[in-house]
C-alpha cells in the first residue's frame, strides 16, 4: 500500500540523509514563511527520491518502441502514485503553515535550508519544475 511505503521509508530517513532544495530564496519575489519541521524534511526527501525514481522509469518507458496494455497501466499507476505523494506533501506543508495559503495567491515553494516561501511574483527560479513526462501521461 502506498501509505505504508511512505511511512516505512520516512521512518528510515535520518537528518543526515535529508535532501535539501538547491534554490536560494529570491527576496525580490518571495517572502519566507518559516522553516520546515523534521517530519516535513523527511517527506520532502522521500518525495525527491520517488520523483527521481519515477523520472528515470518514465524516461525508460518512453524510450521504448512499444508497450503492452499492462505496461501502460503500470506506468500510469507510477504517475498517479507520485502525484498522490506530491499532493499529500503540499497539503502537509499548508497544514504546518496555515497562513501561507491565505497569504499567497501565487503559491508557495521550498528553498535552501528547507525554508518555506510564499511567492509574491513569478521569477525564473520559483516556478516549481514538474516532471517532463507528466504532460505526456495526462495525454495517455
Amino acid at each position: 500500500m502506498w501509505l505504508n511505503d511512505l511511512l516505512e521509508e520516512m521512518q528510515g530517513i535520518s537528518p543526515d540523509n535529508f535532501v535539501e532544495p538547491e534554490d536560494e530564496v529570491d527576496l525580490e519575489c518571495e517572502e519566507v514563511v518559516g522553516g520546515m519541521s523534521d517530519d516535513l524534511k523527511r517527506f520532502y526527501t522521500f518525495l525527491h527520491r520517488v520523483g527521481r525514481e519515477q523520472k528515470m522509469s518514465c524516461h525508460i518507458f518512453h524510450s521504448r518502441q512499444s508497450a503492452s496494455g499492462e505496461e501502460i497501466q503500470a506506468h500510469r499507476r507510477e504517475h498517479t502514485r507520485y502525484k498522490a505523494f506530491r499532493n499529500l506533501f503540499w497539503e502537509s506543508v499548508y497544514k504546518e503553515f496555515p497562513k501561507a495559503e491565505k497569504l499567497s495567491d501565487r503559491g508557495i515553494g521550498v528553498r535552501k535550508d528547507f525554508l518555506v516561501v510564499r511567492i509574491l511574483q513569478r521569477s525564473s527560479i520559483n516556478v516549481e519544475v514538474a516532471l517532463a513526462c507528466e504532460t505526456h501521461s495526462e495525454k495517455n
